[in-house]
């Protein structure tokens, strides 16, 4: 894939995003086929969005590496927040434990390692996740075209940042989502801090070859726990004991 190819892709999904017609898929001459080439129209994404806010990031699963993409600092918003639902049609919502550095961990020749990560970790806070496809059915599409469009999201709203929070035990922390008042979803763990930090671990390095590296403010979402759950337009809460509650609405 050539460099004006992502642009194009890009382009089109730029589009979708901002209210023009939703794809079935990428057209065939623009599909990334790596991973690579799904990173590349992501990036050629954020440059149209604007600078880069944030990442979200998925648990390793076996010796597979997560994926991730970056999140243009324009649609992380702290709650309470308000959408037109136009903006994020078809919204989902995910609730997921979120992260934000306190320091710039830049690009050097040696990797970074688990205790610098956590070191660098200045809070731990609540955060919804709003998947909004830019496909008619995102599990239709081919998996890459997926993950170059920024995997589905749409935007994300987050809670009050928590500084202590390496006394939280995170696998047993407890989510609640509510859609018009009533409960949708639950859990009562998930991820432990050690888990998470493997991600994170990854994440710093793969952005400091990719990007320039993880920057002092950004946040990042570490995976859903509760959801993806259709909303509808409902009013939607996600009530974190220890980390707080998160609010979003819909016009």
């Amino acid at each position: 894939m050539q460099s004006k190819d992502a642009a194009q892709a890009a382009l089109l999904l730029v589009e979708a995003r901002h209210g023009g017609h939703r794809l079935a898929d990428l057209p065939e001459e623009l599909k990334p086929a790596t991973l690579a080439q799904a990173y590349a129209i992501q990036d050629a994404v954020i440059a149209r969005l604007g600078p880069i806010g944030g990442w979200k990031v998925g648990p390793k699963r076996g010796d597979s590496d997560p994926t991730c993409s970056p999140i243009s600092a324009s649609l992380i918003r702290p709650t309470p927040a308000r959408f037109a639902a136009r903006d994020v049609p078809a919204a989902e919502a995910e609730v997921e434990v979120a992260v934000r550095f306190g320091r710039d961990l830049p690009p050097r020749p040696a990797s970074y390692g688990p205790d610098e990560v956590r070191a660098a970790i200045a809070a731990v806070l609540p955060a919804i996740e709003l998947l909004s496809s830019r496909f008619v059915d995102r599990a239709a599409a081919a998996p890459l075209s997926v993950i170059a469009d920024s995997q589905s999201n749409g935007a994300v709203v987050i809670g009050d940042d928590r500084a202590d929070w390496q006394s939280l035990d995170l696998a047993r922390i407890a989510m609640r989502l509510r859609l018009d008042g009533a409960e949708a979803g639950r859990t009562d763990g998930g991820p432990d801090a050690d888990s998470m930090l493997a991600a994170l671990t990854w994440l710093a390095n793969h952005v400091a070859d990719r990007t320039g590296g993880l920057k002092k403010g950004d946040v990042v979402i570490t995976g859903a726990r509760v959801g993806p759950l259709p909303l509808n337009g409902a009013a939607t809460e996600a009530d974190v004991p220890g980390l707080g509650i998160v609010r979003v609405a819909f016009d």
